[in-house]
């Protein structure tokens, strides 16, 4: 398995690679207002999943409450049809956390809070099982980064933050615990956090926007 991802480069033009692997960061959070960025950054950090590894060493899950990005998605990548129902996709999430002999990676990208909200215990007990699930990973977007959704337990199981532009001074302190995610102007650029580490990004070059944008659009 390669799970070495590029991220982007930093404001010095130097290049960030993190291995979600080796660093064991199994439960991602990533969040931004609408048009911040953040489906381009999925889109880039998938393509790059699918070149370095087979659909027999990786697959994906995608519970989409918003039906808009994944309905394209190579099939052949898929471990089960894409969801949309925020009650199936809580149902798939929970039988998927309780999977502890899988021979394969399994990649699960949750689209929006609905499923959160629906009930938030379940959720954060199937986060925390994934967590600690060596060949199973799980990335949460939302544009919404309420108190009620990122709370002081759910901080302190994620193991990796992808923070972009926030709505307000008090979003970005729920999220990062002080004020800077709202003064993220330009659309990608983008704050890193895992292991006590802050990376500022900077936003992607246009081609790889066009490129991207072209594939998934």
């Amino acid at each position: 398995m390669n799970l070495n991802l590029h991220f982007g480069k930093d404001n010095n033009g130097k290049d960030i690679y993190i291995d979600i692997q080796k660093e064991r960061l199994h439960t991602i959070f990533m969040t931004g207002t609408t048009g911040s960025g953040k489906s381009i950054l999925h889109y880039y950090l998938y393509q790059q999943l699918m070149k370095n590894n087979s659909p027999e060493e990786l697959k994906f899950v995608f519970l989409d409450m918003t039906r808009v990005d994944f309905g394209n998605w190579n099939k052949d990548y898929l471990y089960l049809p894409v969801v949309n129902d925020p009650s199936q996709a809580l149902n798939a999430l929970e039988m998927l956390a309780n999977q502890n002999e899988l021979k394969k990676t399994v990649f699960i990208h949750v689209e929006e809070c609905d499923m959160f909200l629906y009930s938030s215990e379940r959720f954060i007990n199937a986060w925390k099982k994934i967590k600690n699930n060596k060949n199973m990973f799980i990335l949460f977007s939302t544009s919404r980064p309420s108190p009620e959704i990122v709370t002081n337990e759910f901080l302190s199981n994620t193991d990796l933050k992808l923070i972009f532009n926030l709505a307000s001074e008090d979003d970005s302190i729920t999220v990062l615990g002080k004020s800077m995610a709202e003064k993220l102007i330009n659309s990608g650029e983008k704050i890193i956090c895992y292991k006590k580490k802050e990376i500022l990004t900077a936003p992607f070059d246009k081609d790889i926007v066009d490129e991207l944008n072209k594939i998934y659009g």
